[in-house]
C-alpha cells in the first residue's frame, strides 16, 4: 500500500483473526523469536547454520528485513487489538511458549490452551488442557497424540527427535539412526540404558546429551523462567476495548495500511471479543 510492504502483516492478521474466530479464544499472546539462541549456538555452532547461510544472500536478506519491519510494527500494535506479545533477546519463541507452559500461564486447570504453530518441536509441550494446532487445522492433544504422531506420549516424541535429529535446525542424529530405527528404540524403552549395549552408550552418550540440551523445550523454559525475566520485553494487551480498537485502527492507517483500516468492520469482531 503506497509503496509500504504490508503482505506479511496482512497475512498474519488474517491468520490470527481466523484462529480467534475458530477457537472463540478469550485471551491471546504472541511469542516472537529474539534472535539466535545463544546457549544453543555455544553448545553446537552449527545450530541453524544452514538458515544463516541462506540468509547471507543479498536478496533474501533484503526480503527478511522487509518482513522484520512489519513484525516490529505488529509487535507494537497487537496489544491494541487485545493481543499480548513477548520477545526475549537471545531466546526463541519456542522457549517463551515453553516457559509459559512451565509456569502455568498455558497450563491452567481452569481453561483450555491451544498453541498455534507449524513447528512440530512444540508437540513435546502437549499435556492435559494444552494442545498444539497445526496450520492444516490438525489438533495434537493428549487424546489424539498417538494417532497424530505414532507415539503414546510427548516424551516419546522428544526422545525420537533426539535420536534422529532435526535437519531444519541443523541438528544431526546420534549416528546412523533413521526414523524406522528410532521408532524401534523408543518402543524398546529408550532412553532406558538397559535397552542398548554399553558400547553403544560409550560411542553416542555425548551426542545424546548434546541433542537433549538443544531440543528440550521444557528445560529451556525452566532456564528462561529462572533467569528472572529482567530482559523479557512484554507488551500487555489493552483492557479498554473502545480505546484499544480505536488505537489499532489509527495505527493501521498511520502505518500506511489504510486498506486494512478501511475494512475495520470486517476485522474488528474477533479482536473486540478479547478485550470486550
Amino acid at each position: 500500500y503506497q509503496g509500504i510492504p504490508t503482505g506479511a502483516a496482512y497475512g498474519f492478521l488474517r491468520t490470527l483473526r481466523a484462529a480467534l474466530e475458530d477457537t472463540k479464544a478469550t485471551a491471546c499472546w504472541v511469542a516472537w523469536d529474539g534472535g539466535r539462541s545463544e546457549f544453543r549456538t555455544r553448545l553446537w555452532p552449527e545450530y541453524k547454520a544452514k538458515r544463516r547461510e541462506r540468509g547471507a544472500d543479498d536478496g533474501l536478506r533484503e526480503a527478511r528485513a522487509e518482513v522484520r519491519g512489519q513484525m516490529d510494527w505488529l509487535n507494537a500494535v497487537l496489544p491494541c487489538f487485545g493481543v499480548g506479545t513477548a520477545i526475549c533477546r537471545g531466546w526463541e519463541a519456542d522457549d517463551i511458549l515453553a516457559m509459559w507452559v512451565v509456569d502455568g500461564r498455558m497450563a491452567s486447570a481452569s481453561q483450555e490452551t491451544i498453541i498455534l504453530t507449524g513447528d512440530r518441536d512444540l508437540w513435546q509441550l502437549v499435556r492435559e488442557r494444552v494442545s498444539v494446532r497445526m496450520p492444516d487445522g490438525e489438533d495434537v492433544s493428549v487424546a489424539t497424540f498417538a494417532k497424530a504422531t505414532g507415539f503414546e506420549k510427548p516424551s516419546h516424541w522428544f526422545w525420537f527427535r533426539v535420536l534422529t535429529g532435526d535437519f531444519s535446525d541443523g541438528i544431526p542424529g546420534v549416528g546412523g539412526i533413521g526414523p524406522k530405527r528410532g521408532r524401534e528404540l523408543i518402543a524398546k524403552g529408550f532412553p532406558d540404558r538397559s535397552v542398548m549395549p554399553q558400547e553403544w552408550w560409550d560411542a553416542r552418550n555425548g551426542l545424546v546429551k548434546r541433542n537433549q540440551v538443544l531440543m528440550d523445550l521444557h528445560a529451556a523454559g525452566k532456564r528462561l523462567l529462572a533467569s528472572g525475566l529482567a530482559f523479557l520485553e512484554e507488551q500487555q494487551p489493552m483492557q479498554d476495548p473502545g480505546e484499544g480498537l480505536a488505537m489499532a485502527r489509527q495505527a493501521l492507517a498511520t502505518a500506511g495500511m489504510a486498506s486494512l483500516a478501511a475494512k475495520w468492520s470486517e476485522w474488528a469482531e474477533p479482536f473486540r471479543r478479547l478485550i470486550g
